[in-house]
């Protein structure tokens, strides 16, 4: 998804449980359905690292499990 720089995407939880799990940039917080998650671009900017041997989508590959075959 492509979306404007000055857009603020919000979330509300629905879940089968009154609790969910939600992990943003490695991070992982147990919250409330009545919570509500809203995500924009931040007022600041950072240089990004790269390694000869691993390229950002390498990395998301293995993190995200893309291409995993769970029933092995």
């Amino acid at each position: 998804i492509v979306v404007p720089d000055d857009l603020e995407v919000s979330f509300r939880i629905s879940s089968r449980d009154s609790h969910a799990l939600v992990t943003l940039d490695s991070r992982q917080e147990t919250i409330d359905e009545s919570c509500h998650l809203a995500i924009k671009k931040a007022d600041f900017c950072f240089n990004l690292i790269s390694l000869n041997d691993q390229t950002f989508l390498n990395a998301l590959k293995s993190k995200l499990m893309w291409g995993m075959d769970k029933r092995n």
